[in-house]
């Protein structure tokens, strides 16, 4: 899907240079082509991957907050074609890194597709991944690409009986990002079935088994190194706090929506909170999901889909949800399978993923 991911940086640009960039978001490059990728968190992994974490005790260490999954993949294709120390070539650089995991995640939500849905339901699937609206972040310095890779390719290998293969999808699932760890629901109940209907020796229970822990060993994995540097284990977790994600009640944030539209209007919440109301949209899209999902795909995509989102929610409310929305395959799986005529779907994505785009080069809050 290279022509959908050229739209959204054709889209950004020309919103640059038309309508500019937020007020008060900090200085802006020299070159505003050179410097395009490098919006909201593509600096943080740029950082990681050309330096690495930089721990020091009596300091704020923000960076660990991300995990290092994609950083390192981009230090390696850094180091490989040796890269000057300019902002620029790093930040292309993870854009194409970015786009050949996109590519490759494709390919195997494509093969689920045709497995789950049908041939003919294959390539709408991927129109309907591709053009959602927050798959905006697909091709930038952000992990989506590599982390849609790691569950499609542990969902298929699963599915095809092949749990060493999902066993290595799933570490690395673990390691790009905390929600990773939940790619074990997705995987466990292919793996059930699998046994139930088959050989129960150990040779078939030990490697869908290692399928369905490794998601927590990459997220135990990179635990462990913090607890080595830092002597927390979930420094990791303690860090988000500088994004202002802490507890929160979901049940608490509902009710402070309903208030504020009750006391606004619709018209006027919209107005003074747009991006609260995206990420709301998105994310009753995602629950609305839950039921049909579990009913073509059972219960493990179900707790991937529902997990994947409550975790967030009571962890930061609902900040970046809509981007943490645009990796659930089962949903677009489903989706394709269930639209008899996808055109006008994909077109309305389509036409959201070029405004989110334009708000997303010029700085608005849309991460």
């Amino acid at each position: 899907m290279l022509v959908t991911r050229l739209a959204v940086f054709l889209i950004g640009y020309l919103a640059v240079a038309t309508i500019g960039h937020a007020p008060n978001v900090g200085p802006q490059p020299d070159n505003e082509l050179a410097g395009l990728p490098g919006r909201w968190d593509a600096g943080w992994y740029l950082g990681i991957a050309a330096g690495g974490y930089r721990w020091e005790p009596d300091r704020h260490n923000p960076r660990v907050a991300f995990f290092p999954g994609y950083p390192m993949a981009l230090r390696l294709a850094g180091r490989a074609l040796r890269l000057p120390q300019r902002e620029p070539p790093w930040l292309w650089t993870g854009v194409a890194v970015s786009c050949v995991f996109f590519f490759a995640g494709l390919i195997y939500a494509y093969r689920l597709a045709e497995r789950f849905a049908g041939p003919d339901r294959a390539a709408p699937t991927i129109w309907l991944l591709a053009c959602y609206p927050y798959s905006v972040f697909y091709g930038q310095v952000y992990t989506e690409s590599l982390f849609l890779l790691t569950i499609a390719g542990s969902w298929y290998a699963m599915e095809r009986e092949r749990p060493w293969t999902a066993a290595l999808f799933g570490l690395m699932a673990g390691l790009v990002k905390p929600t990773g760890c939940l790619v074990a629901l997705l995987v466990a109940w292919p793996a059930l079935r699998q046994l139930m209907h088959g050989d129960r020796s150990a040779g078939r229970v030990l490697p869908r088994l290692a399928a369905v822990v490794s998601p927590g060993l990459g997220l135990i994995g990179y635990s462990a190194y913090l607890k080595y540097v830092t002597g927390a284990w979930t420094a990791w977790m303690s860090a988000h706090a500088t994004w202002g994600r802490v507890a929160k009640n979901p049940l608490e944030l509902a009710t402070e929506f309903g208030a504020a539209i009750a006391h606004q209007g619709l018209a006027g919440f919209l107005q003074a909170r747009p991006y609260d109301a995206f990420n709301a949209a998105a994310t009753l899209f995602g629950l609305a999901s839950v039921v049909p999902v579990a009913r073509r795909f059972g219960p493990g995509a179900a707790a991937f889909v529902l997990a994947s989102l409550a975790i967030p929610l009571t962890a930061g409310g609902l900040m970046s949800i809509g981007r943490f929305t645009s990796v659930l395959l089962p949903i677009f799986v489903w989706l394709g399978a269930r639209t008899n005529n996808p055109t006008p779907l994909i077109v309305a994505f389509a036409l959201f993923e070029g405004f989110f785009a334009a708000l997303f080069f010029t700085d608005r809050p849309i991460f």
